[in-house]
């Protein structure tokens, strides 16, 4: 079969018309030039005319070859056969995707999936040659080019391989996708290869919609290779979760670890540890069977406070990279408190149910007027509480939504100055707690209405602070009494803490963005109700703000391997940042400022564990980076894949054990003729010029004349 390597180059055939083109417009006319009738001179001239016009149309053809063999040899002509010609073997296109994602960490006879992987993309490159395009791929996610985005010596190309490493990231199937469709669309060798270097080839692989790869008549081979079964022992951490609650020092602290059982055996009997702050504060023995998950519990006592790093570890296996899982929580020593509203005594009620608690001082507490609500940096504070603001501006409703989306907490009272309507539009529907539907009783009324009705005892604001019943072991509350209190419809996701008797919500809760909105749905004066009165607005109040604004100044996060990490600072002003990794390297970064707040972009965690962000050398950011738990959870056909976007016909699955080289060489084919048309055009340029000698050799030019009888 014929094809061309570089048709770019086919409109660069309509040249060959120049010559022809030249010869029509540069005809020249015959010369009248009366003559005496003489037979003989007739007779000659026509002879003439005949050996002249047949001298043109030579040069004339001689001319458009020489142009049409030369731009057919600029489109690289080539033939595709099995056996080959003699002369040069077309040139090849090679794409190499290496599987360093998570499961190729684990281990076999001594050696990683992904040591093995690059032995056989080394095999690979001893078949190429100088010349051959060579693309290297890192398929774990974000999935790269390796080195150069063309490497044309497979010596080269051998030492960006090895220099390929193991990360925790899963496989971005979309992304090495991509790259292939560009290598395919930007190359114009004849034979294209792409080797599919991973022993995980069961793995779930979904197929972008609009990923597009290349196809057309040039010769296109995907190579996988049927890696030998090995069966293994693979427990997995996929989930430590720290159980919701108010953190204190000195207090336990509930883990929960789940393991899953990836291998094919049954596990009985291994020891999962716990490490708080990188030393072992409790360990258990757990037993999954192959293919389940069990759940453990953890109990730890923070000691000191500031950042919690918690570690949870296996026993090593074949995979050592998912046998550890890491999680965030912190206790600040004090928080950054706000109480903005209406008069002194109005707040007087809350300012008492924050003083210190068994003389631990929890908060440093601040007070401000509704009026200046505006004009204050809520980026200064861990946590607002709310007292009758008589209304929400637009400006002060984007700030307390900022403050919110930044982690900030918010604690809101109603009271005689609030303006319904206003906190129907610009609270309770902006941020889609609900909406208000009406009151309930009268203000400063002789008889109660409402108390309390069903309760969430299980929120982490009543974790161990009421007594309960001997019957059904719910807590034991005085209830308080309300003679009036505003009845909202909630939101089908805002989380419902307490109720009032007639169902309608007293205390609503929902997450915005990283921080907490609570509202209670009375006031915190003695107008409303007996609820300042009673023993329980003490500790609510208090439990309630170091529940929303727990976390202080103390910020973290997590993150799966591989993916960028977006920090956002707030406070300073910060000259230098820095950013120490798991294996405890240390270099700076450079923030963006937007919206008053430091913006770092974190590319690099392919490595497992806690990063820590340091703004003047002070630790402001703790980073928990974990494998993706999904990673090898759910499994399908990958060489399915691979023929649904390159076609059926082009997957070839080799054995991982025969010899490399004698199998390319019965599949690879074609050769290049772009040589024989580059002489072909000199050979016709040789000719014409010959041709054109041998006419000026002749006696004169050519005299074109016509007898005048």
């Amino acid at each position: 079969m014929f094809t061309f390597l570089n048709s770019l180059f086919a409109w660069a055939l309509a040249a060959a018309a120049i010559p022809i083109l030249i010869h029509l417009f540069t005809r020249k006319k015959l010369k009248i030039q009366p003559f005496s009738t003489l037979r003989f001179l007739q007779q000659m001239q026509r002879e003439k005319i005949r050996q002249v016009r047949l001298r043109q149309w030579l040069l004339l053809l001689l001319r458009t070859l020489a142009i049409l063999f030369l731009v057919l040899a600029f489109m690289r002509p080539a033939l595709r056969t099995e056996r080959g010609l003699a002369g040069q073997k077309a040139r090849t296109s090679a794409v190499i995707v290496v599987d360093n994602s998570l499961a190729m960490g684990q281990m076999v006879r001594g050696k990683s999936y992904l040591t093995l992987a690059k032995q056989k993309g080394l095999d690979v490159l001893k078949t190429l040659e100088i010349g051959d395009e060579i693309t290297l791929i890192r398929a774990a996610y974000p999935a790269q080019i390796v080195g150069e985005s063309v490497i044309y010596d497979p010596g080269r190309a051998s030492e960006w391989l090895n220099q390929i490493e193991q990360t925790a990231a899963d496989f971005d199937t979309e992304g090495v996708l991509r790259l292939i469709a560009q290598v395919l669309q930007s190359t114009h060798q004849l034979n294209r290869e792409i080797y599919w270097l991973s022993f995980t080839e069961d793995r779930a692989l979904s197929i972008p919609e609009d990923t597009l790869i290349v196809t057309d008549s040039r010769p296109l081979r995907v190579f996988t290779f049927d890696w030998p079964e090995e069966s293994a022992r693979n427990l997995q951490i996929t989930d430590v979760r720290v159980e919701n609650q108010i953190f204190d020092l000195n207090k336990v602290v509930e883990i929960r670890v789940t393991v899953a059982n990836r291998g094919e055996f049954d596990d009985t009997g291994r020891l999962v540890h716990v490490y708080l702050n990188g030393k072992r504060a409790a360990q258990k023995q757990v037993s999954v069977p192959a293919g389940e998950t069990r759940t453990a519990l953890f109990r730890v006592v923070p000691e000191t406070p500031g950042y919690q790093k918690v570690e949870a570890r296996l026993e090593n296996d074949s995979n050592p990279l998912d046998n550890r899982r890491f999680a965030l929580f912190s206790i600040p020593e004090t928080i950054q408190l706000a109480i903005i509203g209406g008069s002194p005594e109005e707040r007087l009620y809350v300012r008492l149910a924050l003083q210190p608690e068994d003389g631990i001082r929890h908060f440093q507490v601040v007070e401000k007027d509704a009026r200046l609500a505006e004009t204050l940096n809520l980026s200064q504070f861990d946590g607002l509480i709310l007292c009758n603001m008589p209304s929400f501006s637009t400006e002060f409703g984007r700030k307390l939504e900022k403050f919110l989306q930044a982690g900030g907490g918010v604690v809101v009272f109603l009271g005689d100055d609030v303006d319904l309507r206003n906190y129907n539009d610009r609270l309770f529907q902006r941020f889609e707690l609900g909406k208000i539907v009406g009151t309930v009783g009268e203000m400063n009324a002789d008889r109660p209405v409402l108390r309390f009705g069903k309760i969430n005892d299980s929120h982490p604001i009543f974790k161990d602070i009421f007594e309960t019943t001997s019957g059904n072991g719910a807590p034991r509350i005085d209830t308080p009494a309300f003679t009036f209190a505003v009845s909202v419809l909630p939101d089908v996701e805002t989380n419902v803490i307490i109720q009032y008797s007639n169902q309608r919500p007293f205390l609503l809760e929902k997450r915005v963005g990283e921080g907490r909105l609570l509202v209670f749905t009375t006031s915190a004066n003695a107008a409303w109700s007996d609820f300042p009165y009673k023993g329980i607005f003490a500790p609510l109040v208090h439990r309630t703000a170091r529940y929303v604004a727990g976390r202080g100044e103390l910020q973290g996060g997590l993150v799966t391997a591989g993916r960028p990490a977006t920090i956002r600072l707030r406070g300073g002003p910060w000259k230098q940042f820095s950013i120490r990794d798991p294996e405890q390297r240390i270099y700076r970064v450079a923030p963006q400022v937007k919206e008053g707040a430091y913006v770092l972009t974190l590319d690099q965690t392919w490595k497992l564990g806690f990063y820590d962000v340091y703004a003047d050398s002070v630790l402001k950011y703790v980073l928990a980076v974990n494998f993706p738990a999904a990673e090898q959870a759910n499994l399908s056909d990958a060489i399915s894949m691979l023929q649904q976007v390159f076609g059926d016909g082009r997957v070839v699955q080799l054995p991982a054990t025969q010899d490399l080289s004698t199998a390319l060489k019965r599949l690879r084919y074609g050769q290049e003729i772009w040589k024989l048309f580059a002489i072909l055009a000199l050979l016709m340029l040789i000719l014409e010029s010959l041709l054109i000698h041998e006419s000026k050799d002749e006696k004169g030019e050519p005299q074109h004349v016509a007898t005048h009888a």
